[in-house]
């Protein structure tokens, strides 16, 4: 199948999941591997954003790409109601922006397809759970909306990870995975890199039995995401624009 064709497929994928993206995906009880892997997701990123509150300028404006239903931004002005003075999220799926549009009623907020999104720059940027072919070529693309020192929040899956070899193995869609290795020299020459954290390190049949994995899959993570980064099936990243790596 050719990139283009994943890509109609992907679409048509999301316009399809639109109007139930949240509730499968950010349960109040997780139930699933695929539901920790998204509910952690947005756990580290606020927690990472919680970190820098205090460096973020007075009415400072935010763009999520990819953001599907607007679900992680709603997020955001809930858990950060003042921080923001304008907020855009863009998605390639029609479905999920006027889903997002539906379920956002903040004035302060508006949503694009992304080949429609106007050409103006951010205070921060997110780009979380998003399937990139080309890092290079994105990190051009998230480079049109950046400021100088602005924040971005990035997070990709791994080509070592233990899901990948277990359930991915053959899959186009994981193809264009990278290990965290080669995608932080490619960060790291665009930006300073402030944190990164791995998560979702796949346990086989844990999450048969959703109690277990509730309570071991921290565990888990926790033990093992110093020892063996590589093996976790996804990473987020905390960097900043313009900014130079501290001299020792």
């Amino acid at each position: 199948m050719e990139r283009a064709d994943l890509m109609k497929d992907t679409i048509r994928f999301y316009d399809k999941e639109s109007s139930i993206y949240k509730k499968k995906r950010y349960p109040d009880k997780i139930t699933s591997y695929t539901q920790y892997i998204f509910k952690k997701r947005l756990n580290l990123f606020l927690t990472l954003l919680m970190s820098i509150k205090d460096e973020v300028p007075e009415g400072a404006s935010i763009l999520e790409i990819g953001c599907a239903d607007g679900v992680v931004l709603s997020k955001v002005e809930s858990k950060f109601p003042n921080m923001f003075s304008k907020i855009v999220g863009t998605d390639i799926s029609q479905g999920m922006i006027e889903q997002a549009k539906k379920d956002n009623n903040n004035p302060n907020a508006s949503f694009y397809l992304r080949d429609n999104l106007p050409q103006e720059k951010f205070d921060m940027i997110l780009e979380l759970g998003v399937h990139v072919y080309d890092l290079e070529d994105e990190i051009r693309y998230i480079n049109l909306y950046s400021k100088d020192n602005s924040y971005l929040f990035y997070s990709c899956a791994g080509q070592k990870s233990l899901f990948s070899k277990f359930k991915l193995k053959g899959n186009l869609y994981a193809e264009g995975y990278k290990s965290y290795k080669d995608n932080e020299i490619i960060l790291k020459d665009k930006f300073y890199l402030k944190a990164h954290v791995p998560y979702g390190l796949f346990v086989p049949k844990l999450w048969m039995f959703p109690w277990l994995g509730r309570l071991l899959q921290p565990i888990f993570d926790f033990v093992f995401q110093k020892i063996t980064p590589e093996l976790f099936h996804e990473k987020i990243y905390l960097l900043q624009n313009n900014i130079q790596e501290p001299k020792p």
